[in-house]
């Protein structure tokens, strides 16, 4: 056999195996809308379901086709009906079993799912199923789909009793394209979700998930109800979208997330388990609550403020200048951990029901910080605290964060404004590094130490209650003094002749207080000698004011005098 005719034989071979390919393969068309079912032969060419090799087309005009599980058939395993590719012109409904299309499948028309899977043997490879009008879900329990890509276009609804599960299905949400979340549970995709879209939460009251491995949000979010919960399954997702929540409904995230763009509204933000959450300080427009909980890190980036921060066991690490407006309340724990060159600045105080730590960076106090109970500060290596001209930070009761009680750390500790020991009769140690009093520090009941160095600048006053201060203000370190001394009475006391008061001991001492007084301890005949020796301050009362008259000696000596004024006038008629 010459070459020639050895190689016209193969060709002829090659295209009697096309041609029976092509046999195997056929454009079926369902065009006889009967009772819309697609299990029904007679609306099929020849009375036969088509097959897996078959490209099918449906167009029914206006009528419903449906996809349902056959009469009688059991729940498992589901009626499969498998084609080679799907275009479907007319309105589709999923209403049970199990529908496979080995290509593509495109719905241009409505597409309702309200019962069984999609796709459902992950074994059978599948092209991209894509829904011009997007899909309503209905279905009252969990559907799924476990092969192939998804694109939803249009307007999809997911109102059905539970939600949708996409194994490892990619979902897009394509530009101009809505998903419009009312009821439900989840949205699940294993694989990655990317919204070029908007996804809507326009109804419900529960929590709804939307989980992804990958993807995120690249248009725009909006929950008006309810929470609508992003949890990332694997590695960080960044979005460069939008998310907006409306007032009385919440966003919450978990895992890690980056967030590029806003995130704005009137209602709440959490950010949740151990992950870090990056938002650019800048973009952040949130009037709600920012809430970091179960071990979360919120990375602030830049410049920018925040309204309403709430931690709980949580961290929060700026990178910037952050201002925090409104009292930020602490549960658990809460970690502020700087940047270099960090400042936040906590406008209107603390609101502390847990520890609050410092770790590094600046940290300003403004408002009103009351620590009380068993919670208290910390400051650490790289960190100082501050509490800002105007501002006051009051200790009531016996705080004890570290069975001891006190402000501790190896950081620095700044007073601008007021720090105050209202009330109970245990010791409060301040256990920094340094401690500097520039604004007023007031002692008026129990104990107060400094195992640190002690510093009072010129503008720095040290109020002293005689009669409520257990004394003394015990500095470990070096104390450096400057200011003034302001010396008062507790409420009721007065002191004796003679009476002496340890006011302060230390370790070394350089300078010197002024002494001023104030209340009923300046009253004209007060007079006080301070006495510093090696490592103590003491006061003397070297002198006492006259006694004021009782009220009814005040009553007795003006009867007395209008008597005598009387007596005078009738001697002079």
């Amino acid at each position: 056999m010459t070459q020639a005719h050895w190689l016209r034989r193969l060709l002829a071979v090659a295209l009697l195996q096309a041609a029976g390919s092509a046999a195997l393969a056929a454009d079926v068309t369902w065009a006889t809308p009967g009772s819309g079912f697609w299990d029904d032969p007679a609306h099929w060419p020849g009375a036969a379901l088509p097959t897996g090799a078959d490209d099918v087309t449906v167009d029914l005009g206006s009528a419903v086709a449906v996809v349902r599980q056959l009469p009688g058939a059991p729940s498992s395993p589901l009626s499969r009906y498998t084609v080679a590719s799907l275009l479907a012109k007319s309105p589709f409904e999923h209403a049970g079993g199990s529908l496979l299309v080995r290509g593509d499948a495109t719905f241009e028309d409505t597409f309702n799912w309200s019962g069984g899977v999609i796709h459902v043997d992950s074994s059978i490879p599948s092209g991209t199923w894509t829904f011009r009008k997007g899909l309503h879900l209905t279905a009252p329990g969990l559907v799924g789909m476990n092969a192939g890509a998804v694109e939803l276009q249009g307007t999809s609804i997911i109102e059905g009793g539970v939600g949708i599960l996409f194994g490892a299905v990619p979902v897009h949400i394509a530009s101009g394209a809505t998903l419009d979340i009312r009821s439900g549970d989840r949205f699940a995709v294993q694989s990655s979700l990317i919204n070029d879209g908007t996804i809507d939460r326009s109804a419900g009251t529960g929590t709804f998930e939307i989980f992804l491995r990958g993807g995120g949000n690249q248009g725009a979010v909006r929950n008006r109800t309810g929470v609508l919960s992003f949890i990332s399954g694997f590695d960080t997702l960044t979005h460069a979208g939008s998310f907006s929540v409306d007032a009385g409904a919440e966003l919450r995230f978990s895992g890690a997330h980056s967030f590029a763009n806003t995130l704005s509204g009137t209602g709440n933000v959490t950010f949740s388990q151990f992950q870090d959450f990056t938002v650019d300080a800048a973009r952040f427009a949130l009037d709600g609550t920012v809430t970091l909980e179960n071990g979360a890190k919120g990375i602030w980036s830049g410049d920018g403020s925040i309204r309403n921060l709430r931690f709980n066991s949580a961290n929060f690490l700026p990178q910037g200048q952050v201002t925090v407006i409104n009292r930020a309340r602490v549960d658990g724990i809460g970690f502020v951990i700087g940047g270099a060159g960090s400042r936040t600045r906590f406008a209107d105080g603390l609101d502390l029901h847990g520890n609050f730590i410092v770790n590094s960076g600046l940290v300003e106090l403004g408002g009103d910080t009351v620590v009380q109970g068993n919670v208290g500060l910390g400051v650490g290596n790289d960190a100082t605290l501050t509490v800002l001209s105007g501002a006051s930070l009051r200790v009531t009761n016996d705080a004890t964060p570290t069975g001891t009680g006190g402000i501790f750390g190896p950081g620095r500790f700044v007073n601008q404004g007021i720090v105050q020991r209202d009330t109970g009769t245990g010791e409060f140690a301040f256990s920094m590094s340094e401690f500097v009093n520039e604004g007023r520090l007031v002692l008026k009941s129990g104990r107060v130490s400094a195992a640190v160095d002690f510093q009072q600048t010129a503008d720095g006053t040290l109020a002293v209650d005689l009669g409520g201060f257990a004394g003394p203000f015990a500095v470990a370190g070096d104390a450096r003094l400057d200011g003034l001394l302001e010396v008062r009475f507790a409420d009721g006391f007065l002191p004796a002749l003679g009476d002496t008061f340890e006011l302060m001991t230390f370790g070394a001492r350089s300078g010197a207080f002024a002494l001023s007084t104030a209340g009923e301890a300046a009253r004209a005949g007060y007079t006080y000698a301070l006495h510093f020796g090696e490592h103590t301050l003491g006061l003397e009362v070297t002198g006492l004011a006259a006694p004021i008259p009782e009220p009814a000696t005040h009553a007795l000596f003006a009867a007395g005098l209008a008597l005598v004024l009387g007596i005078k006038r009738r001697s002079s008629g």
